[in-house]
């Protein structure tokens, strides 16, 4: 019997001992797939305050009052428990003092599965940045392609406009509200995935509307070098601002993701892994002191089956441009 943990399980365990090896005062987490990956109750009790970003209105404020704020089966959110000082989890906590079986004055759970607090907001040490990490360039490419595609005569000519849509993105650059060398801990759990289809896919839907079935009146290679554009431009900018917002000297940037996929032939890279280090490449050097090069790639249960990971310390001298 495996005895493997789940992924997400290694990841916590990871940033947990970052968080007593490096002591860090201040952590920004990026486009976290889940929450889940986070060990919200050592990063609380660590003293740190961590910043979650993310371009998704509501979407980490649900996910973290998933995960902090449930009480099914009876038991209290994490900001009730007696070893967490509840503010720093939970704005609303307000401690009972009458009643012994309430741990919160605000609790109030909500019929839905799991159960949860209703009155949850993230509290003192968990704070949440709506932006986007790829430095508005994906958004400024779904702005433009929604003219290129209502005015394109011809599918052919809709992918090539794109196409060129995509490499003036480089000309964006709108970094996130946040001062350079914030954090001393960086965490980002990406999937290249996010950067590949995301933007394309929005593409797709709007060429469907337009054209209807669209792909086959163009040359399959046109359309691979949108969607590699599209990938190398946000990447490119994504890693950028990981490097910008990473204190120098003494920040650290903990970067894992799913590297290979299962197949017939049996595991396969991922698209993209290759591109991914090559942009890490150019801004961090491994920190092997501090994260043996032996936890580089390591089995896991779950979905993905290889967690890819590596603590990354921002260079001196830069190889790279976004």
């Amino acid at each position: 019997m495996s005895t493997a943990k789940t992924c997400e399980a290694i990841m916590q365990a990871d940033i947990e001992e970052m968080c007593r090896a490096l002591r860090p005062e201040t952590i920004g987490c990026f486009e976290l797939p889940d929450v889940s990956v986070l060990p919200v109750r050592a990063l609380v009790s660590s003293g740190a305050t961590t910043w979650l970003v993310d371009s998704h209105v509501g979407r980490i404020e649900e996910l973290l009052a998933d995960h902090i704020a449930r009480v099914d089966e009876g038991r209290p959110c994490l900001a009730c428990e007696p070893t967490i000082a509840g503010q720093d989890v939970c704005a609303s906590y307000l401690p009972a003092t009458s009643d012994p079986n309430l741990h919160c004055q605000t609790l109030l759970a909500l019929p839905r599965d799991p159960a949860r607090c209703h009155h949850f907001v993230p509290g003192q040490r968990l704070r949440v940045i709506l932006g986007d990490a790829r430095r508005g360039r994906g958004a400024a490419f779904t702005t433009r392609v929604e003219t290129i595609v209502a005015a394109a005569s011809t599918p052919a000519a809709a992918v090539e406009s794109a196409r060129l849509a995509s490499e003036r993105t480089k000309e964006v650059d709108v970094p996130l509200p946040i001062e350079e060398g914030s954090f001393d801990l960086v965490i980002s759990v990406l999937a290249p995935s996010q950067l590949m289809e995301r933007p394309y896919c929005y593409f797709d839907s709007l060429m469907r509307r337009r054209f209807g079935t669209w792909t086959g009146s163009t040359q399959p290679a046109a359309v691979e070098d949108l969607r590699i554009a599209l990938f190398r431009r946000q990447l490119d900018s994504y890693v950028a601002e990981l490097a910008r917002v990473t204190r120098p000297v003494r920040g650290r940037l903990y970067f894992a993701t799913m590297p290979v996929e299962p197949s017939d032939d049996g595991w396969l890279l991922e698209r993209g892994i290759a591109e991914c280090l090559e942009a890490l490449a150019a801004w961090f050097a491994f920190d092997f002191e501090s994260f043996a090069p032996e936890l580089f790639l390591r089995r896991c249960n779950g979905h993905g089956g290889v967690l890819q990971s590596a603590l990354l310390r921002r260079k001196q001298t830069i190889g790279g441009s976004p």
